[in-house]
């Protein structure tokens, strides 16, 4: 088991709706297992590293938690890096809730120290 972040809450501030196309990520943060739940999947794809990042970084559109920005045909997509998503006090509520899911001596608890 993992615990799920509402995504859309995290970053906007407004809950996802639950709906057939919600679905949740797993992702790893921390060595931990995490999901993400996001309110759709458009498609999964290989993408490539763009010369946006350098024009955005000067622009100081980049907030802490893009990672970078990948080019998909006419459209940008963004990198989330998971470690600058969350602060210290949600990261705690976070490392607790992996604690609770954990099954006994799984828990990776590099994260505290």
């Amino acid at each position: 088991m993992a615990p799920i972040i509402d995504f859309r809450d995290k970053l906007f501030g407004e809950k996802i709706e639950d709906s057939p196309s919600s679905k949740v990520i797993l992702c790893n943060w921390q060595d931990n297992s995490l999901g993400l739940l996001i309110e759709e999947i458009v498609g999964i794809t290989e993408l490539t590293e763009t010369e946006y990042e350098a024009e955005i970084e000067r622009a100081n559109l980049k907030r802490g938690y893009v990672d970078k920005f990948l080019k998909l045909k006419d459209d940008i997509v963004i990198s989330i890096d998971l470690t600058y998503l969350f602060d210290n006090r949600q990261e705690e509520q976070i490392i607790d809730a992996l604690e609770e899911t954990a099954p006994e001596g799984t828990f990776n608890d590099s994260a505290r120290e």
